[in-house]
């Protein structure tokens, strides 16, 4: 989308009286942005006023914004991040063919047309000392661009995303019982033209859960979660009243009451016990943990964050395992755009595991990342 540069002050204010933009809390408040965003891309570039253009790049940034809380996987687009990180490193295509196998596959990789696979990518974790979970996101369009096409289209009848019809009923696995994890799961299937879900293309949770957790119980709630996405039912998305293929998202959330803890006051975010019986675990709260930490990844500074000089300080709630890795993380403050990569950089830090008593403990507290604008 191209930048404006000139406009009338006191028109765009007219704009903004009129259409109230705001940081986007809840579905309703993006389908309505999106909506707008859609009836002012539909006008063209020549047919919209310069004072339209610049609340559409705002409107569009908030939705971005949204889909990166929302959704977390799609906050961090590989290509972009490995792009960013060659430019950084001032690193050539040829440089990486020794992760990807030929100079070919780089470069569909660079241009977003191959994901990068987990192989691939803990390589690329490796090398670049960064997590794991910055090489491996949702392999979709980004919305900024979906919403370029769909516009482009000049349809009549308009664009209208699939909407979910029947959403399966989901209950926690034996494993998440066992130890009451717990948490909303994110999932993102593909639609074709009949409503069906044609496949699960990635899963994101449980709660704040980190993504390159593996442990059985984590496994386990995902399974369910791609089990029931699998059987969901969607009106299919309409462009000229004609059916689509699209990518859409499904939440389950599955609480958990455990058989051998009865009335027990679970965190959605947090692990309480990995024995089989859940009271014999402890944690401890560590207070702010940066200096205690082994490692602790740098985040990637988006690009949609630089666009309006976002910074400052983001915490990030986490809570670390017996082993010293951490489980799960969750952005307690600091600029909306800069939460996401402050989380996935917090996934990949590694600490000294915490004793008490002789045994290994979990430890609660925070981590603090400091973003200047460049």
């Amino acid at each position: 989308m191209k930048m404006v540069s000139k406009y009338d002050p006191n028109a765009y204010a007219n704009l903004l009286v009129e259409y109230l933009p705001g940081v986007i809390q809840t579905e309703a408040e993006n389908e309505k942005a999106l909506a707008i965003v859609l009836q002012l891309m539909k006008k063209g570039e020549r047919g919209r006023s310069p004072e339209e253009s610049r609340l559409l790049e705002l409107l569009v940034t908030l939705v971005e914004d949204f889909e990166e809380k929302a959704y977390p996987l799609g906050s961090s687009n590989p290509a972009v991040a490995l792009r960013e990180l060659m430019n950084e490193h001032e690193l050539k295509q040829t440089d990486m063919v020794e992760i990807f196998g030929s100079q070919g596959t780089v470069s569909l990789v660079l241009n977003g047309k191959r994901e990068i696979s987990k192989s691939q990518a803990r390589k690329l974790s490796e090398r670049f000392r960064l997590p794991i979970d910055i090489f491996i996101g949702f392999f979709f369009v980004l919305i900024s661009l979906t919403l370029v096409h769909q516009a482009d289209a000049q349809v009549e009848g308009g664009f209208q995303d699939a909407k979910l019809l029947k959403s399966p009923k989901v209950t926690a696995p034996k494993e998440a019982k066992e130890t009451n994890v717990s948490g909303k799961v994110v999932v993102r299937v593909t639609v074709d033209e009949s409503g069906k879900v044609v496949s699960v293309d990635d899963v994101l949770g449980p709660g704040a859960v980190c993504r390159s957790v593996e442990r059985p119980d984590v496994v386990a709630i995902r399974n369910s979660a791609r089990v029931a996405a699998m059987e969901a039912k969607f009106s299919p998305a309409l462009a000229n009243n004609s059916p689509l293929i699209s990518s859409t998202t499904i939440e389950f959330d599955f609480p958990v009451k455990p058989d051998n803890q009865k009335g027990a006051n679970l965190s959605t975010y947090k692990v309480v016990g990995t024995s089989d019986d859940p009271s014999d675990s402890k944690e401890l709260s560590g207070g702010v943990l940066n200096g205690k930490a082994l490692t602790l990844p740098k985040p990637v500074y988006p690009r949609a964050a630089r666009t309006v000089n976002a910074s400052g300080t983001v915490k990030v709630l986490v809570l670390i395992l017996e082993d010293g890795t951490i489980f799960s993380a969750e952005a307690t403050s600091g600029h909306p755009l800069l939460r996401a990569p402050a989380v996935i950089a917090a996934c990949g830090a590694k600490f000294t595991p915490t004793n008490l008593e002789g045994k290994p403990v979990k430890v609660s507290g925070y981590i603090s990342y400091n973003f200047v604008s460049p």
